[in-house]
């Protein structure tokens, strides 16, 4: 799977993605912490700690060598 069509994937989920986290909050599950930019979800702590995860979970879809690495997709 090339860069391009990893992209495209992307592209495909973010309105998934964005449908997904009005829902969450929309049963209170993610609370806005206001003025201050950071998100506080209950099941994830900070919002900094989820986009952390996120960006673990992305390089390892990028680099690794797993089922899901870039290397098995090719």
């Amino acid at each position: 799977m090339t860069a391009s069509e990893l992209q495209e994937h992307r592209d495909e989920l973010a309105p998934l993605k964005d449908a997904r986290a009005r829902r969450l909050g929309s049963k209170g599950l993610v609370k806005s912490a206001g003025s201050g930019g950071e998100n506080v979800t209950r099941e994830f702590g900070s919002f900094a700690d989820l986009k952390g995860r996120i960006a673990e979970l992305e390089a390892l879809i990028r680099f690794g060598e797993g089922r899901y690495g870039a290397l098995h997709l090719r």
